[in-house]
C-alpha cells in the first residue's frame, strides 16, 4: 500500500535502497506528519535502519523494522497514513517502515523488549511526533543469529552483510557488559526470545575480529 501521487505534488524517483540521509529523510516526514495530527510514538527500530543510522556499519537498508507498545487503532491509522506520505514525498519503498518483526514476539517477550529498549534510551533518530530507539543489542544479536540459521536452510534468504551486522551487536554489547560474553549467555537468550541458532560462535568471534580486533564470545 504506497501512496499515490496527487498531480500537485512532485514525483520523485522511486528508491530500491534506503541510505542513512535517504532514511532520516523519510523519517522526519513521519515525524512531521505525526505532530501535525498531535501524537507521539516511540518505535523501537531493529536490524537495517538501526546499522545504516547509528552504527554507520552498513552504507543501506531496504526498510526499517520496528515493534512496539500496543498502537490503538487510531495510532496505527496515523502511522499508516504517515509512511505512505514519506514513501509519496521521498520515493522510499512501498512498506518501508513496517512492524513485521512484531509476528515473531509473544506479547510478554515484545513487552519487555520495548521497556528494556526504553530504558536504555538509545535514540536512532527523534523528530516531531516520532521517537526511534534501537532495540535491546542482546535481542539484535539474537535475531540476526536466528536469520542466519534460517539463510543456512534456505539459500534464498542468505545476506552477506548478515555476520558483519551481528558482529557490530556483539561489539555494542561488549560494550554495555564490559567485557566478553559466555556463549551459554547468548544461547540463554536465543531460548528466551524464542529465536533459533546455528553454531557460528567461531565464525562470529573471526568477524569480530576482523573489525574490532578482538575476539568476544569465550567458554564452550
Amino acid at each position: 500500500m504506497g501512496g499515490i501521487c496527487s498531480r500537485s505534488e512532485h514525483v520523485v524517483q522511486p528508491l530500491h535502497d534506503l541510505t542513512a540521509e535517504d532514511l532520516a529523510t523519510a523519517l522526519g516526514v513521519v515525524g512531521d506528519y505525526l505532530r501535525k495530527k498531535r501524537k507521539n510514538l516511540i518505535l523501537i527500530a531493529v536490524g537495517g535502519a538501526v546499522n545504516t543510522l547509528y552504527l554507520h556499519s552498513r552504507i543501506s537498508t531496504h526498510d526499517a523494522d520496528f515493534f512496539s507498545r500496543n498502537l490503538t487503532y487510531e495510532e496505527l491509522t496515523v502511522l499508516n497514513k504517515a509512511w505512505q506520505k514519506a514513501s509519496t514525498t521521498t520515493g522510499a519503498p512501498t512498506r518501508w517502515l513496517n512492524n513485521q518483526t512484531s509476528l515473531y514476539l509473544t506479547h510478554d517477550v515484545r513487552s519487555g523488549l520495548v521497556a528494556e529498549a526504553i530504558a536504555a534510551n538509545v535514540v536512532i533518530f527523534q523528530r516531531g511526533g516520532l521517537t526511534l530507539l534501537a532495540a535491546p543489542w542482546r535481542y539484535s544479536l539474537c535475531s540476526k543469529l536466528d536469520r542466519i540459521h534460517q539463510a543456512i536452510r534456505d539459500e534464498s534468504k542468505k545476506r552477506d552483510y548478515d555476520i558483519d551486522d551481528a558482529a557490530a551487536y556483539l561489539n555494542r554489547l561488549v560494550v554495555e557488559k564490559g567485557g566478553p560474553l559466555p556463549r551459554s549467555g547468548i544461547s540463554e537468550w536465543v531460548t528466551e526470545f524464542g529465536l533459533s541458532r546455528a553454531d557460528i560462535f567461531d565464525r562470529l568471534n573471526e568477524a569480530h575480529t576482523r573489525v574490532y580486533s578482538a575476539v568476544r564470545i569465550i567458554g564452550e
